[in-house]
């Protein structure tokens, strides 16, 4: 009987101790947000960074007209309306 008891004590403290964890580091909304790339673009104009690097870092500079969703449908982004010529 005593075992028992002093087993579940120590599970329940056990517990609400790693339950007290998970509030202590649990993280914050707002702040910074880092990303690594795999190397340091080359160039910061649009038009000549072809490599990962660059394309990763500048598609998040820079705006274009249209975007695309992820079904690859044309989406506005700073175009306000466009049509297509025949």
């Amino acid at each position: 009987m005593k075992k028992s008891l002093f087993f579940l004590v120590i599970t329940l403290s056990t517990l609400t101790f790693f339950c007290g964890l998970n509030t202590i580091f649990a993280k914050k909304s707002g702040g910074t947000f880092i990303k690594v790339i795999e190397n340091e673009p080359a160039t910061l104009d649009y038009l000549f960074g072809k490599d990962f690097g660059a394309l990763t870092t500048l598609t998040n500079l820079y705006n274009t007209l249209l975007t695309y969703d992820y079904n690859f449908d044309l989406h506005p982004e700073l175009a306000e309306s466009w049509k297509i010529s025949k």
